[in-house]
């Protein structure tokens, strides 16, 4: 790339070429005809907008456009955040990460809206500047609508490009495209933007859909956009898309001189907020979920990696395996890791 060309730019351009064949992977519905009857249904109901913030590292986008029949809410652990748009709901306490405790809310609307009928996430880092009712009217026609991703087509060429990035564990995230690669995952299936989207919530299928994205993003990394094109493909579902650029549209848009959230975490152990919990409030006998153990699990595992293979960092590395298995949570899980190396 020229030293005088605007990155964005080149990113824009390179969608612009490929998105018409983006489109037409397999992932997504090959019948790009609109469905009238299920647009008719959504604007015969409210609609509901929401977001969530789980740090400091943003600020809430007060809408420049807002659509009738339509609430817009805002979760969030920021406890003085006001908005004179969204309805301002604090979270409630998680054993995750940051990152996890944000996707909860991206993934469960039928649990957080049980009496909407259709609801659209769009991430914090982007501002709303057009009717997005208009968007889903435009793009619909399943139960489903997402976006295409603006740069690539493949899960495998997205791990690659997800590795640099601090925040997802190296280890977990090849062990999870090999995983995917052992069960026949095709490349090139085609790739969403997360970031974006649309559902008719209480479906039973999307319900279905969603708790299994969620096992996938606990079971091994938070990079959703590897996980989603995986369970779509084992569940034969084919979501709407649109080709609109996902930076920026006649829609919504992204504010700032990055494509990504301005913040970097030095430290990805997902089980940190538990190992703290835990420690705070161990008892005799603790029961802990499916998802905690895993974590547990997860972490030490892709830990023990990372010490073995940055000899630069090995100390450090070595004494987080330390402070995790000598703390109380770690002893606790004893029988239960015997139980899985025995593959009981």
């Amino acid at each position: 790339m020229n030293c005088d060309e605007n990155p964005y730019e080149v990113v824009r351009a390179r969608f612009e070429s490929n998105v018409d064949s983006f489109i037409l992977s397999d992932l997504f519905n090959p019948n790009l005809q609109t469905d009238e009857e299920l647009i008719n249904d959504i604007k015969d109901n409210e609609l509901v907008i929401y977001t969530a913030f789980t740090g400091d590292y943003d600020s809430l986008k007060e809408p420049e456009f807002i659509d009738e029949n339509t609430k817009y809410v805002c979760f969030t652990q920021i406890p003085d955040l006001k908005s004179d748009t969204w309805e301002i709901i604090q979270m409630e306490d998680s054993i995750f990460d940051d990152n996890r405790t944000a996707k909860q809310y991206r993934l469960f609307p039928h649990v957080y809206f049980p009496d909407f009928k259709y609801s659209f996430w769009l991430d914090g880092t982007f501002k709303i500047k057009g009717s997005i009712r208009e968007y889903i009217y435009k793009y619909v026609n399943s139960p489903m609508l997402v976006v295409v991703h603006p740069e690539r087509d493949c899960i495998y060429d997205e791990a690659i490009e997800s590795m640099p990035f601090a925040r997802y564990s190296n280890y977990s995230m090849s062990h999870q495209v090999e995983t995917y690669e052992f069960e026949g995952m095709p490349k090139h299936y085609g790739l969403l933007a997360s970031g974006a989207l649309f559902r008719q919530h209480n479906n039973p299928e999307i319900i279905s859909l969603m708790e299994q994205w969620w096992e996938e993003i606990i079971n091994h990394t938070n990079q959703d956009q590897l996980s989603f094109p995986y369970v779509m493909w084992k569940n034969d579902f084919h979501p709407s898309v649109s080709p609109v650029y996902y930076w920026e549209n006649e829609y919504w848009t992204k504010e700032g001189d990055y494509f990504h959230h301005n913040f970097e975490v030095e430290d990805y152990i997902t089980s940190r907020n538990l190992i703290k919990s835990l420690e705070g409030n161990i008892k005799e006998t603790n029961t802990l979920t499916k998802e905690e153990i895993t974590l547990l699990f997860n972490d030490i595992d892709a830990l023990r990696e990372e010490a073995n293979i940055l000899n630069y960092n090995r100390d450090h590395w070595v004494r987080e395996i330390n402070d995790i298995r000598d703390s109380k949570s770690w002893k606790i899980t004893s029988k239960l890791r015997k139980s899985k190396n025995k593959g009981d």
